[in-house]
């Protein structure tokens, strides 16, 4: 469903529309270096949502401690009534 979603966008074919031809070299295989450079943007993409995914898994893990938990419920209490405040002054 996201791949049918990502070629269904017009946003990600401007993109590349735009931003690729300054890296293609017209006297070479021009085909060939927009596979080569779709290939790396999609790397790219992959990388940094694997790294995302990696970064939301650590934090979810800290987000569960009873400790943290605990101190959030607080801070959050505090800025809802500090909010309380603001708005009836």
């Amino acid at each position: 469903q996201g791949a049918l979603s990502n070629f269904l966008n017009p946003k990600t074919v401007l993109v590349y529309i735009t931003f690729m031809p300054q890296f293609i070299n017209l006297d070479a295989h021009t085909n060939q270096q927009l596979l080569i450079l779709g290939f790396i943007l999609t790397l790219i993409a992959v990388g940094w949502f694997l790294i995302l995914v990696y970064v939301i898994d650590y934090v979810k893990k800290w987000f569960k401690k009873p400790v943290f938990q605990k101190a959030f419920q607080r801070c959050s209490g505090v800025l809802l009534i500090g909010f309380g405040i603001r708005t009836i002054v």
